[in-house]
């Protein structure tokens, strides 16, 4: 076909039959499943690009959502490189993004009443569910917070009711409560937050006909990358805008979702075929990022999933060298191992050190300064870190101890110290200059509170005596 032709001889763009076949798709739905490194964006800016060029749809009738801003973009700066600088390219979307002007456009008054939790001003929905424990009097830490930021996002994203919502009670305790009060805390600030946009894009879509009506006049076309980080909620979305056209392509692949605890649902890809009759299922099989080695080792480990699609992955690349896996009994260990490795490597290479959570990325940048090897880590990352509240609170205690007249670090702990002093009772510390027992005495609490105050300064300033080794 001319559309291939001009690809291979103008890009060095060279479609395999899987790809072909994804990317010459018209009508209809089509379900592409795309294992890791098989040219996935590629074959979707190409089946973009077959229907401008090839079969004269206006580009303004496609949508293409995808995961994050950042991958939106590359992917219209790689249409527009691939099919020409300066003319009007599809939409790229992130979801969010869509359901933001889907609300402007259709509930601009209520929008416009709204601040969007996290915004400039506004405070995060760590910050708010903070307030939401201290009113339920539950005892929290960051760490209680942020499983039930993740528990939030997670009933709304999969629409649970409140039977199942009941249940997740077993994973943070007083779940149930704790969202209750978060939903009357921001509907007293007249606040939402991102998941709130996705569910009234989605009740808009379901309960206004001149809502669903603008947007299936205004696309024909809707492309879903990542479709296995799609949730229950984005799939209820993106099924009501492809209603009328029925022509929804999905491209991703249900072996790597590892978002299942934000609500991230690939048992819809599974499900693909029986919720759009008639789908055309393809594959894309061909891995051209990983040696041999590496291919033939996630065959084998991947294989192992059950609710799958079958499939094999498979390369041309050579065969590299061979994959070896350690198991460390601990995070310091695994640190060291790799310390190990970099040590005897010549000193010309350059290695990426890839974790999954960024706090990681601390305790590897330790281990390296150590051993006098340089690295760059991301500065932002370092400053979010040094930032934690946690990371405060350590900070505090070390001055408090080093310095009991710190008074602007006694107010950041005393309550976390356990000296059962009230918020008056800190006040009173602050204004007569410090943590000290003469303080403490005139403070008039009784006596065996007293006694337990001033023997965890005593131990405080032991502490200050002892050795950081």
């Amino acid at each position: 076909m001319e559309f291939f032709k001009m690809l291979e001889s103008k890009h060095n763009i060279i479609l395999n039959p899987g790809q072909k076949k994804v990317a010459s798709h018209k009508d209809g739905p089509i379900l592409a499943i795309a294992v890791p490194g098989s040219g996935k964006t590629t074959t979707m800016m190409c089946r973009t690009g077959f229907l401008v060029e090839s079969h004269g749809v206006d580009p303004r009738r496609i949508l293409s959502v995808t995961f994050s801003r950042a991958s939106a973009l590359d992917m219209k700066n790689r249409y527009q490189y691939i099919f020409g600088q300066g003319r009007r390219a599809p939409e790229f979307s992130t979801i969010h993004s869509f359901a933001n002007s889907c609300i402007n456009r259709f509930d601009a008054e209520k929008m416009h009443s709204l601040k969007i939790i996290g915004s400039r001003g506004v405070p995060s929905q760590e910050q708010l569910l903070g307030e939401v424990f201290k009113s339920l009097k539950i005892y929290t830490n960051p760490e209680k917070v942020k499983e039930a930021a993740l528990l939030i996002g997670y009933a709304r994203n999969a629409m649970l009711g409140d039977e199942e919502i009941e249940e997740l009670n077993s994973q943070v305790d007083s779940f149930e409560k704790i969202l209750v009060r978060y939903e009357e805390i921001k509907t007293e600030n007249k606040l939402i937050d991102f998941d709130d946009m996705l569910l009234m894009a989605y009740e808009l879509l379901k309960d206004r006909p001149d809502c669903l009506s603008f947007y299936q006049n205004a696309y024909d076309y809707f492309q879903i990358d990542e479709a296995q980080d799609t949730s229950k909620l984005q799939h209820e979305i993106f099924g009501l805008l492809s209603s009328r056209s029925a022509n929804l392509f999905m491209c991703g692949d249900e072996d790597q979702s590892i978002y299942g605890w934000r609500g991230a649902a690939p048992s819809y890809m599974m499900e693909f075929g029986k919720i759009h009759p008639g789908a055309v299922i393809a594959r894309l099989e061909k891995n051209y990022r990983s040696t041999k080695q590496i291919v033939s080792a996630m065959n084998s480990v991947i294989k192992l999933n059950e609710n799958r699609y079958k499939k094999t992955m498979h390369t041309e690349n050579e065969e590299g060298q061979a994959v070896r896996i350690e198991r460390p009994e601990s995070v310091l260990e695994q640190n060291r191992l790799i310390v190990e490795e970099l040590r005897s490597l010549s000193s010309d290479e350059t290695v990426a050190v890839i974790y999954r959570r960024n706090r990681s990325g601390f305790l590897m940048a330790h281990e390296l300064w150590r051993a006098d090897i340089p690295f760059n880590i991301e500065k932002s990352r370092v400053k979010d870190f040094f930032f934690q509240s946690v990371f405060r609170d350590i900070t505090s205690f070390c001055k408090l101890v080093d310095n009991p007249f710190d008074t602007e670090s006694f107010r950041q702990v005393y309550h976390k110290m356990g000296l059962f002093i009230s918020k008056g009772g800190m006040e009173s510390i602050v204004r007569n200059g410090g943590l000290t027992e003469l303080n403490i005495r005139n403070l008039g609490l009784r006596k065996s509170n007293t006694d337990k105050i001033i023997k965890r300064l005593q131990v405080m300033k032991r502490i200050k005596n002892m050795s950081v080794r």
